[in-house]
């Protein structure tokens, strides 16, 4: 039995965050546009930018720039959202600029342990050789950093 290179293929959505290339599985991605409509939420992270309406969904639009280790966001204008959805959790994912979709052959990713310090590695499935990094949705929301914790 011959398995095809679709098989072990990844699709997903290249994007640029302070200067750095990032891709994120395309199965995650409900939708990439400019960013409108932002209101600010008080007291919370500085990765929590604010929140914005999704197709009649408030979600939280997270600035991952901090948990990757990257140059903090200068201003907020001219800022692009990706809205992404794991399960049933939606967030938005701040990006400098959207590139487009391709396609990775997943045996090129080496380990992101090897290549990056291990808080942003546990958030990676991988980095291929030309240094674009693919981040793990499912680990990235299921970070305890993104958990609010009610007050009883």
């Amino acid at each position: 039995m011959t398995v095809s290179k679709r098989e072990h293929q990844l699709d997903v959505l290249e994007v640029f965050i302070s200067g750095e290339r990032f891709a994120v599985e395309a199965k995650y991605v409900r939708e990439a546009n400019k960013l409108a409509g932002l209101t600010p939420l008080p007291c919370t992270p500085n990765f929590v930018l604010g929140l914005i309406n999704f197709r009649g969904q408030i979600i939280a639009l997270l600035d991952l720039r901090e948990m990757l280790e990257l140059k903090p966001l200068q201003k907020k204008t001219d800022l692009q959202i990706v809205v992404l959805q794991s399960g049933t959790t939606y967030s938005g994912i701040a990006v400098d600029e959207i590139v487009g979709i391709s396609a990775i052959i997943q045996t090129e990713l080496q380990a992101p342990q090897q290549l990056a310090s291990a808080s942003v590695a546990s958030l990676l499935k991988g980095i291929r050789s030309d240094r674009l990094a693919v981040i793990d949705v499912e680990k990235v929301f299921a970070d305890p950093r993104l958990i609010v914790e009610a007050i009883p």
